[in-house]
């Protein structure tokens, strides 16, 4: 590190060592009844050279305007272990939302989780919060109709 301060810099960089895992596109319906499944469709790459090693798992959360938790489920499917740089990873997760979600918008928030579902990733987007969860959107829970 020493005698090439300026390639040891350039390895953190995007594009530079370790892994850099990015979901380029999320998308969901905008409005779900309570009790319904919500199907999550991404895009993800890895923009670094190395390998992920460790399995960390897609947490999807529901906040609430104050960011309290309201909803969150865990894909055990979710795999990035395998993910290498120039390739793109369509996944699709489907979440069970609860009968009892009361009407209202929820922020849609995802994290990278470890075994015991604590966030463990930094991930190449914007928008963290303190607990590493990524606000992508909002979501409206609807009444059901007759």
């Amino acid at each position: 590190m020493r005698d090439d301060k300026a390639g040891f810099a350039k390895g953190l960089q995007s594009g530079g060592l370790g892994y850099r895992l990015v979901p380029t596109s999320m998308s969901w319906r905008e409005q779900l009844q309570p009790g319904q499944l919500l199907v999550l469709d991404q895009i993800w790459e890895n923009r670094n050279v190395s390998l992920c090693f460790h399995r960390y798992l897609l947490k999807f959360y529901l906040t609430d305007n104050q960011g309290n938790v309201r909803f969150s489920e865990t894909d055990s499917a979710f795999d990035p272990t395998s993910w290498v740089k120039g390739e793109t990873h369509p996944i699709t997760s489907v979440f069970h939302l609860p009968g009892t979600l009361p009407t209202g918008e929820y922020d849609v928030r995802i994290a990278l989780v470890d075994e015991q579902g604590q966030p463990r990733v930094k991930l190449g987007i914007e928008g963290p919060d303190a607990q590493w969860r990524y606000r992508l959107g909002t979501l409206r829970i609807i009444a059901p109709g007759p």
